[in-house]
């Protein structure tokens, strides 16, 4: 085998590994912030919106006098919470409730999942 053929064995081997290193450590962060997002937990009323350049495009909102952001788990209660709705997320669910008045001044929940 010539050595350039062993460079070429060489430069295979590395770029595969470091795919497989790529992927095995985006499947690791992918799995972390799901599990960050099921321990995760709040509930009040929403009182301000706040939009971060440079950040997805995902707000934070203020509960309880406490900003909360919006993780990318999160994102689908974006186009929906308004100011002055009420969520709750609890801790060990996927799970995001938005209750909001409507016209008639009665409650009523979306549930995200």
């Amino acid at each position: 085998m010539t050595l350039m053929n062993k460079i070429k064995k060489y430069v295979i081997i590395i770029v595969i590994i470091s795919f497989i290193i790529f992927f095995v450590y985006h499947f690791y962060l992918s799995y972390q912030g799901k599990q960050d997002f099921i321990k995760k937990s709040y509930k009040g009323i929403i009182t301000e919106i706040h939009y971060i350049e440079g950040k997805r495009d995902l707000p934070d909102i203020k509960i309880n006098n406490k900003l909360i952001s919006i993780d990318i788990d999160e994102s689908k209660v974006k186009p929906y919470i308004q100011i002055g709705d009420s969520i709750l997320k609890k801790s060990g669910t996927e799970t995001i409730k938005v209750y909001r008045k409507n016209s008639k001044g009665e409650w009523y929940v979306k549930i995200f999942k």
